[in-house]
């Protein structure tokens, strides 16, 4: 295994195994033997090994007494200048007190100062004169019993902290080897973060050798850190998957919170284990390495068959009073009744409906499994807050079938204003549920007729020519993969579109919506299903390609329907096509890229190949994501960019463009008022499916480069509002040209804190090579 650490522990001195403990005078004890009182004493805990000796303290012992005597006074008050002074006073008494430099550093790190480093390498260096070469070679591993090692050990884990923030991932990898070699017990603070820069560095081996040095199978974070790191060293092996349902059956929270891509608090897990504080803690400290390993988010999603709807349910407590605010402070529409009800699905699962009187449906979610009551709850606050018709609002009046809501909800509805009513059937929801399946059965028997190898579609045809014909009617006829996605089942997916539209009335006649690809007989029985509905033969028939002509036309000749391919690209179906496409989308589906006008083939060409040179080099490992560049463009009038490399957080990885100053500052001061005022340029990495179907499909036929399966861009504007919208071509252009500078100018001048949120290398203006000038601001 690499790094300076290994070499170490080999040369390490032998010391007692198992459950038995150094004592000071050089014996050893048993572990149950130093067990202290249940109560008011850490349980479990050795006792301190003392390095002094017996003899006259020295000098330097003395003083650093006296040293820590006044750290330990800073670290009571809460004044930073007062713990600054105390901190140098320590140090002016003993340079070697390295709890003083700890300290030193960790206010410098909180305030943005660059001089966190090296108060962390001084407190190091003064704590290898302390201790000295013997006691750091003869107790090496045991460093964490030691109390005067402490500042020592806590500088160390401070330079880690500085390295990975600074980008340099190798050195932080070395140092925490050291501290792995230097404290045996320090289980999580290092041995952890050593497995995710490994992993990050694409160290996968030796990832793995320290799981099976160190890692507990039957923690939850290691369980799940050993199944990735087995996908990312031999893919989706048999081996990636028991160890991924082993650690599922530790904790099967983790994997819709690590697919949800929510951002959650940093806060120590001292809960049950099991269970979703315990999956949030992880997934905040490890959601990088998921994302640092191309597939493994799909692979995860794919072995867990994880709905990317609904992956990761926020934890939503029943209505609070501080919920209840928000929800009363919306304007309520007296006389708008709203439907709600909870059923069962014809398959498998649950839908959550919500529908207006007046036939709105404004909320219809797929659950596998029967929503609780806080999920519900959740819903029907989103569909509040964010309907997809209308702007945010309460109704006047909630109508439910009864068992469908709680009842414990009356009260909060009282206290919003809002009336019930319990029904025995809801007009709306119920057309909308027939009509759905009323779809399914139709394609049900469509896939029966389709399979069965005694029917004959010909004789259908005879039987269809008793059937008066519409000599001047025109069809159009088409199977098409769905410009869309389908994400609220499982693995996501394209459906397949099957449409018999009449271009003479520009109406659907029959839709037909399928998961799996259509067989050769689906559109001849779509036709038949078609002209069976309409009661009439049509006189012509257009279909796309002249193959699908011969095939149609054998089936069709009893029918006495002429076939032909159409000249002019099918208007009807594309349209009727596009149109399902979108409402299957939702209201918050943004334009393909591919229609953008003035979007040409080479723009999209370069946007593409920038986009994935700038994804294998992986600038977010070194620029934190509250750090900004500015970007002049050549010439004298060159505009003015400021870029965010988003990524080291661990939630999205990508970069953002602003024009002006004050969305940057409103969007980096977490001010969200002040960020929706403002406006800016997105480029984002994610699966296939987050990106419109329209531009996987020009980008797979156009060759365009992609750098893995995580790294599919979506390049987005955000206007005031938060609008969405794709891209002009000029603003294509300025990302094409941004992308590349990004990892030679943080090759070129290294990221550091320099005082404030962000900073760089005091070193200047870099010009790049195309003449762009590029400095940290």
């Amino acid at each position: 295994m690499a790094g300076k650490g290994r070499k170490k522990a080999a040369n390490r001195k032998a010391r007692p195994k198992g459950l038995d403990i150094e004592t000071a005078d050089g014996g050893s004890i048993g572990f149950f033997e130093v067990m202290q009182n249940l109560f008011g004493k850490t349980l479990g805990m050795p006792e301190p090994i003392n390095i002094r000796g017996r003899g006259t303290r020295s000098r330097a012992w003395r003083d650093f007494d006296k040293a820590i005597k006044l750290v330990e006074k800073a670290s009571s008050l809460e004044d930073e200048e007062v713990q600054k002074r105390l901190a140098r006073e320590a140090i002016a008494i003993s340079a070697d007190c390295s709890a003083a430099h700890q300290m030193l550093g960790h206010l410098a790190m909180e305030s943005g100062d660059a001089s966190a480093e090296q108060h962390f390498r001084e407190g190091i260096a003064g704590g290898e004169r302390l201790l000295g070469p013997g006691v750091l070679e003869d107790h090496a591993g045991q460093l964490g019993h030691i109390p005067e090692a402490g500042g020592y050990l806590s500088c160390r884990r401070g330079l880690v902290q500085c390295l990975v923030l600074a980008g340099r991932t190798e050195e932080a990898a070395d140092e925490c080897y050291e501290l792995v070699d230097l404290d045996d017990d320090d289980e999580m603070a290092s041995r952890c973060i050593l497995l995710d820069l490994l992993i990050s560095l694409g160290r996968f081996d030796d990832a793995r050798e320290l799981c099976i040095e160190h890692c507990c199978e039957q923690e939850t974070e290691w369980a799940y850190s050993r199944a990735l790191v087995e996908f990312a060293a031999a893919g989706d092996s048999s081996r990636a998957r028991a160890h991924l349902a082993g650690a599922i059956r530790l904790n099967p929270f983790v994997p819709g919170m690590v697919l949800s891509g929510e951002q959650f608090e940093s806060v120590p897990f001292f809960g049950e284990r099991g269970g979703e504080d315990e999956a949030m803690a992880y997934v905040e400290a490890s959601r990088r390495s998921w994302l640092d390993v191309p597939g493994a988010l799909s692979w995860l999603r794919e072995a867990t068959n994880m709905p990317l709807r609904g992956a990761a349910e926020p934890r939503r407590k029943a209505p609070t009073a501080k919920a209840l605010k928000v929800i009363a402070a919306l304007p309520q529409h007296d006389d708008e009744t709203w439907q709600v009800d909870l059923r069962r699905n014809r398959g498998q699962g649950w839908t959550f409906y919500v529908a207006t009187d007046d036939c709105r449906l404004l909320e219809g979610e797929v659950s596998d499994t029967r929503p609780g009551a806080t999920r519900l709850w959740g819903l029907l606050e989103d569909v509040m807050r964010r309907p997809s018709d209308g702007d945010p609002r309460r109704p006047g009046t909630i109508a439910a079938r009864l068992g469908a809501l709680p009842k414990s909800w009356n009260a909060s509805f009282a206290r919003l204003g809002i009336k019930q009513e319990w029904r025995d059937s809801l007009s709306v929801i119920d057309a909308a549920v027939a009509h759905v399946n009323a779809q399914v059965e139709a394609a049900d028997d469509a896939a029966r007729a389709e399979a069965d190898p005694d029917s004959d579609p010909r004789a259908d045809s005879v039987e269809l020519a008793s059937l008066p014909q519409l000599d001047d009617e025109v069809w159009e006829a088409a199977v098409r993969l769905a410009p869309s996605w389908i994400t609220g089942e499982g693995e996501p997916y394209r459906p397949w579109f099957g449409l018999v539209a009449s271009q003479t009335r520009d109406v659907a006649i029959v839709p037909d919506v399928r998961s799996e690809p259509p067989g050769p007989q689906t559109l001849l029985r779509l036709i038949q299903r078609a002209i069976r509905k309409a009661g009439v033969r049509p006189g012509c028939i257009e279909v796309a390609d002249e193959a699908t002509v011969a095939g149609l036309r054998n089936g069709l000749e009893p029918a006495g329907i002429e076939i032909r391919h159409s000249g002019e690209g099918m208007p009807t179906t594309t349209r009727l096509t596009s149109f399902l496409a979108e409402s299957m989308d939702g209201p918050v589906s943004i334009p393909p890229l591919v229609k953008v006008p003035g979007m040409t083939e080479s723009i999209q060409r370069n946007l593409y190949a920038a986009a994935a040179t700038f994804y294998r080099e992986r600038p977010w490992r070194k620029a934190p994501s509250d750090s900004v560049v500015d970007v002049r463009e050549p010439g004298e009038n060159g505009r003015l960019f400021h870029l965010v490399v988003m990524g080291q957080s661990g939630v999205q990885q990508g970069l953002a463009i602003y024009e002006d100053a004050a969305s940057l500052e409103g969007a980096l001061s977490g001010d969200e008022d002040a960020a929706a005022r403002g406006t800016s340029m997105a480029l984002m990495y994610g699966e296939p499916f987050e990106i419109h179907a329209s531009d996987l499909d020009m980008i797979e036929q156009r060759g365009f480069e992609v750098a893995g399966p995580e790294a599919w861009p979506l390049v987005v504007r955000m206007n005031p509002g938060r609008s969405l919208r794709p891209l002009l071509a000029w603003e294509a252009e300025v990302f094409a040209a941004c992308l590349p500078l990004v990892p030679g100018f943080l090759a070129a001048v290294p990221f550091q804190r320099r005082g404030g949120r962000s900073g760089g290398k005091a070193a200047g203006v870099w010009k790049s090579p195309s003449g762009h000038e590029l400095s940290w601001r």
